[in-house]
């Protein structure tokens, strides 16, 4: 499945695979396949947003105790 969020930009994809078993699928395939990519993308979108912030604020941090030394 491909991870896309709802503006259309690509995150990636996801491959799921279900072992045989006699029990019935307690799912909706539809929200498996049509909701939760989009979920999951926009959580990953998140997710590197904040991340990058971080880096980015650890960074700056750098460069100012470099210019105070």
């Amino acid at each position: 499945m491909e991870l896309v969020t709802g503006n259309n930009r690509a995150m990636g994809s996801i491959t799921a695979y279900r072992y045989y078993t006699p029990r019935p699928l307690q799912i909706d395939v539809n929200l498996l396949t049509i909701d939760f990519p989009v979920v999951l993308a926009e959580s990953l979108q998140r997710s590197l947003e904040q991340n990058m912030n971080i880096a980015i604020d650890q960074a700056a941090g750098k460069m100012r105790a470099a210019q105070v030394s």
